[in-house]
């Protein structure tokens, strides 16, 4: 393979990474979008809202950090699995692909209230605690 290839590769799975970050980052957005259509689809009768009442953003990562707390996954799992809860506070800020560990301070300045309200919501669901056990 060649390194042109390879490193295509890495970016595709980055992208890839990335988007399915985003989904789980937006995930109430996009429910809210899909019961939408479901009920407008199926008409108010045959529409039962209940069974979307867990699909929303806390209920997914509070289950998200429970399975990596199963200890059921690899190594290399595991790590990914982390390094999605990390993702999640960096998506905020659509410029950089990069970890914020790496940013500038003129990379974090316009994305900071998002930032801070993302990091504020894992910290309401035990993300601190969850992170405190994995160290």
């Amino acid at each position: 393979m060649s390194l042109a290839n390879s490193e295509n590769m890495i970016k595709e799975k980055e992208r890839e990474f990335e988007e399915l970050v985003n989904w789980v980052a937006n995930i109430d957005i996009r429910m809210n979008y899909i019961m939408t259509q479901h009920a407008r689809d199926m008409g108010d009768s045959q529409f039962n809202i209940k069974s979307f009442e867990n699909v929303s953003y806390s209920p997914i990562i509070c289950s998200f950090m429970t399975l990596l707390d199963s200890k059921c996954l690899n190594k290399e799992l595991h790590i990914t699995g982390l390094a999605l809860l990390r993702k999640i506070i960096e998506v905020e800020n659509k410029e950089m692909l990069t970890p914020s560990a790496d940013w500038e301070e003129e990379e974090w300045s316009n994305h900071g209230k998002a930032i801070e309200a993302k990091q504020n919501s894992l910290v309401e669901i035990g993300c601190i605690e969850f992170l405190c056990k994995h160290i």
